[in-house]
């Protein structure tokens, strides 16, 4: 079933074969100049970016800091073994349709079954929405987050199996410390790739309940509650709980690297850019009908119903998790199912106008941006409840299906691929501002305004900057010390300069404050002369200025970890090695079990 998961795979991937790019997406120059700024860190020797040192105009922005980087460090790891900066990111698109069709399978495989599954993955892969991510708006991050989604679900599900398994049945099932293990991957997994991890985890923590209230309602005796009942249903909730809770907190742990600084530095960048000055979220909800519309197009979201870009849930997903729904034949899934029909309803309400009071109270727009970003949790539900149709009863097995099951599964799973295949062909162009360079990025910047970053203190948008025609003439940027700001007299020789460093020889007549074409952010430090001082930020942009002495001296501009950066990554560092830890040990024990096993066989 998995190689069916992957061969249906491919005409959903195969666009991404063709020799051109989809640079008209909406985050398609997006990803790959996020790509090269990425790799323009790690080139200067840092293992974890977070300083973009070309965007806003040469100026830099902390995009790292604030945006989550896993689909840049694999994408990172496909330009290091050969592959261009688009190859590189068709590749992880490509790779996130996959593994997010394989992930799905291996979560409902559980609940559905071998044929489910497979009906659940495809529909997963083929939901209409996934093409708007993926060649509508070329959102690799968001892209790539399709794989954590099930796969969280899925992990976490399988340690409350274990749980219950082990404690209600006396079963020697799994082990619960490597599922806590793997649940804890996977979590911190979706917080490293995508800010839909702050909407799923109270999604996560319902299905947790959700699934704690069914164990605790099992273990009902017939008469109803009686004087043990709470005692024995604790017996099990309780360890599911604080095995689920330890899941969790290592996700956090392992996360930390990126979480931590992200929530103590937030204040440091215009987050008004993001929700309401450049993109508000009352202009983009969706509007009922757009939801079965078979509109498809690839312009923008604007303000009401008369939308560029398609919204629809799809007609064959949507019909299928109907039927699903009502005919559904397999039991012991009630709980799943109501719980994604649920899901389902929410997310499309959240969508809807009349949520906007809702999204103004929770402050939704700081997590999601766009109500329509909801569509990404829809596609999931519906992919699970479109399994159901499919989904036999476990007595019958994954391999006992006669010739009128499979040619239904067949059809199924073709009407599935071709009521999307229409939306597989999408604007291959060459790039509008030519080939891929810190020039081109430039007059990207210049004709959509996009990647222009604002920090604290910056008060305006710059729309140039006196960098931005050397880099569009492909002249290296060796040196960003303001000339402007040097006194009649004064010199300032850069001895060398980074992504992250400026060395700076200033020899000058007076005292002033030297000027650097740097935007200050947290971590930002100065020294004159070995010693620290002051940066002070100065003008509408928010730049740098360093104190410096009349005479000769040696100013250094860096870059550094600040303390929640610091205790992130330390985190993150004793959290891993703690899991690793956990893992022998549990091999080691369950190996340890097996061999006394064996022995006292033998003995027998």
């Amino acid at each position: 079933m998995r190689r069916l998961v992957l061969l249906l795979s491919f005409f959903a991937v195969a666009p991404l074969l063709h020799p051109l790019y989809f640079w008209g997406a909406h985050d398609g120059r997006h990803s790959v100049y996020f790509l090269v700024e990425f790799d323009r860190a790690i080139q200067d020797g840092i293992l974890w970016p977070r300083w973009a040192p070309d965007f806003t105009y040469g100026y830099g922005y902390p995009i790292f800091n604030i945006y989550a980087p896993l689909a840049y460090f694999l994408a990172e790891a496909f330009h290091l073994l050969g592959a261009d900066f688009v190859t590189a990111v068709k590749l992880v698109f490509g790779l996130s349709v996959v593994l997010s069709g394989l992930a799905m399978y291996w979560f409902a495989r559980e609940a559905l079954g071998a044929r489910g599954a497979l009906l659940a993955a495809v529909v997963y892969v083929y939901v209409p929405y996934r093409f708007v991510d993926l060649y509508v708006r070329g959102a690799l991050a968001e892209s790539v987050a399709f794989v954590f989604l099930p796969l969280v679900l899925g992990a976490f599900r399988r340690l409350l199996t274990a749980v219950e398994v082990r404690t209600v049945y006396g079963l020697a099932g799994p082990a619960p410390a490597p599922q806590a293990v793997l649940a804890a991957f996977a979590l911190a997994g979706l917080i490293l790739t995508h800010t839909l991890a702050l909407t799923m985890v109270p999604i996560l923590v319902a299905y947790l309940a959700w699934h704690l209230l069914r164990i605790g309602r099992a273990m009902l005796p017939p008469g109803g509650p009686g004087s043990g009942w709470l005692l024995s249903a604790g017996r099990v909730v309780v360890p599911a709980a604080a095995w689920s809770a330890f899941a969790g907190a290592a996700a956090l742990g392992l996360s930390a690297v990126f979480w931590l600084p992200l929530a103590l530095e937030y204040a440091a960048v215009r987050v008004d850019q993001w929700t309401t000055m450049d993109y508000d979220f009352r202009d983009h909800f969706v509007y009922p009908h757009q939801l079965v519309s078979p509109f498809w197009g690839y312009g923008l979201s604007r303000p009401g119903p008369d939308d560029d870009m398609p919204f629809q849930l799809g007609i064959a997903p949507l019909a299928l998790a109907l039927t699903g729904l009502i005919a559904s034949r397999r039991p012991g899934v009630t709980a799943d199912r109501s719980f994604f029909a649920l899901l389902a309803g929410g997310s499309i309400l959240l969508m809807l106008p009349v949520a906007a009071p809702l999204w103004q109270l929770l402050g939704l727009a700081a997590l999601l941006q766009f109500p329509w970003r909801f569509l990404g949790f829809t596609a999931l539900a519906l992919a699970f409840l479109a399994g159901l149709v499919v989904a036999d009863p476990p007595e019958r097995g994954d391999h006992t299906a006669d010739t009128r099951d499979r040619i239904g599964l067949g059809a199924l799973l073709v009407v599935t691929v071709l009521a999307s295949y229409p939306y597989l062909n999408p604007p291959m162009i060459e790039p509008p501002e030519g080939p891929v360079s810190l020039g081109a990025l430039m007059r990207f910047q210049q004709s959509s305004g996009e990647l222009v970053g604002l920090t604290r203190w910056n008060q305006l948008k710059p729309t140039t900057s006196p960098l931005k025609p050397l880099y569009e003439a492909g002249v290296p940027i060796t040196s960003k010390v303001d000339e402007s700001t040097l006194p009649p007299g004064a010199t300032a020789d850069t001895l060398r300069h980074t992504t992250v460093l400026d060395e700076v020889r200033v020899v000058s007549p007076e005292p002033f404050q030297l000027g650097f074409l740097t935007q200050h952010y947290p971590g930002w430090t100065a020294t004159v002369n070995g010693q620290p001082v002051a940066i002070t930020p100065q003008g509408s942009y928010g730049l740098i200025t360093v104190p410096v002495p009349a005479g000769e001296s040696l100013v250094v501009l860096r870059f550094v970890d600040t303390p929640p950066r610091t205790l992130g990554q330390l985190s993150s560092l004793l959290t891993l090695g703690g899991l690793l830890l956990i893992v022998v040990w549990s091999r080691w024990r369950t190996g340890h079990r097996r061999a006394h096993e064996k022995g006292a066989a033998r003995q027998a």
